[in-house]
């Protein structure tokens, strides 16, 4: 049996002028020109969405917070989350028999949040770690 497949109808690339930034600031959001282009879910008492109504996507961010859809309901991303790295790290660990390691992570929200996955993780499943050192980014 054949599936019946809907087809995308073209979208016409907006001009130069319809996309160029306002006067007087690099907040296109706010511009009557981009309000026409951004298509999603809007307020009932405005004819445009409003900056939290606009859906996001990271292709980079691997923060756990921006897993709560409470929080970030317009929020997605293209990669997994920090946990799922840091599973993949324990069962490297694991899978080489060890029971002892050391942790070396960048200052920050990235670093941080992914070793702070990765010892948890471990921690179920007695992995001990013996040294935990943190370098800042230049």
């Amino acid at each position: 049996m054949v599936e019946q497949i809907s087809t995308l109808q073209p979208v016409e690339d907006p001009t130069p002028e319809q996309v160029e930034a306002p006067e007087g600031g690099c907040d296109p959001v706010g511009s009557p020109r981009w309000s026409k282009l951004l298509a999603g879910p809007v307020d009932p008492w405005r004819e445009e969405p409003t900056p939290e109504q606009i859906p996001q996507i990271s292709y980079a961010s691997t923060a756990p917070e921006l897993s709560d859809n409470t929080r970030y309901d317009f929020f997605s991303r293209v990669v997994p989350p920090d946990s799922y790295q840091a599973q993949a790290m324990v069962d490297i660990v694991t899978a080489l028999g060890w029971n002892y390691v050391s942790t070396l992570a960048s200052e920050g929200n990235y670093g941080e949040s992914g070793v702070e996955a990765f010892t948890q993780i471990s921690r179920e499943i007695d992995i001990r770690i013996g040294c935990e050192h943190k370098f800042k980014e230049y």
